[in-house]
């Protein structure tokens, strides 16, 4: 089943509904495009190695 990634100039790696569902509770009022810069910013810092 082909999905389309409608944030791939954005976001490069898709996300799942988990990440996004959690930053949607924090940003109630975000547009879709600030969900995904969120959804990023959030993976970004859980990929870092902690200190």
């Amino acid at each position: 089943m082909p999905a389309t990634w409608k944030h791939l100039q954005r976001v490069p790696v898709p996300f799942g509904d988990l990440a996004r569902d959690h930053v949607a509770r924090q940003l109630p009022e975000a547009t879709e495009e600030e969900l995904a810069d969120a959804v990023s910013a959030l993976l970004t810092r859980a990929r870092r190695p902690a200190r």
